[in-house]
């Protein structure tokens, strides 16, 4: 499911409209269908906002993504480290370390 997918699902099950949404965490209800359809993503900052009007955790938010064998990507979490301006070199090493720490707990 894509980040625009869990938004849109959330809004609905919570019962409320995109302007609705968008009122209640500052946003504009083109912004909210915008994100909802993938034609932008939400930076982090306004992601946390979006995941206060929906009344849950932004991690719920976070898009994952699972490689062929079976390490867990996350576009959001890789966004962070860019906004972090961390290197294209220490994102990689994160990344092993996290994918080891997962291998020594399965």
């Amino acid at each position: 499911m894509t980040q625009g997918e869990m938004i849109r699902k959330l809004r609905i099950e919570k019962g409320l409209s995109q302007k609705e949404l968008g009122r209640k965490c500052g946003l504009a209800d083109s912004a909210i269908r915008r994100y909802e359809l993938g034609g932008a993503k939400p930076k982090l900052e306004t992601l946390h906002r979006i995941a206060a009007g929906l009344e849950v955790s932004y991690t719920v938010l976070l898009p994952q993504t699972t490689s062929t064998n079976g390490d867990i990507h996350s576009d959001s979490f890789i966004q962070f480290f860019v906004e972090n301006q961390f290197s294209n070199d220490e994102r990689e090493r994160i990344l092993e370390y996290a994918n080891f720490l997962k291998s020594q707990r399965d």
